[in-house]
């Protein structure tokens, strides 16, 4: 009787130990597919602006088009030369 008794125990321990290595891997499987997606995003952000410099230069550019005039015009006119 005593046998059985361990012979179910060590059935037992090493059932309910695969099936919690499954779980665990499923868990650690799931946590790794966030990271990589979240890695993804990040990088997807990182590049777009890296590749879009415009837009932290367009306030610049259009600051000084406005304060700039149209035509060059000089300093002395070349009537009073």
């Amino acid at each position: 009787m005593l046998y059985l008794l361990k012979v179910y125990a060590l059935v037992a321990g090493a059932v309910f130990g695969l099936s919690g290595m499954v779980i665990l891997a499923f868990l650690a499987w799931r946590e790794v597919r966030a990271f990589a997606a979240a890695r993804y995003r990040i990088q997807q952000r990182l590049s777009s602006l890296i590749t879009q410099p415009e837009f932290f230069a367009t306030h610049f550019a259009i600051s000084r088009s406005f304060s700039r005039p149209r035509r060059a015009t000089p300093v002395v006119s070349h009537k009073f030369q």
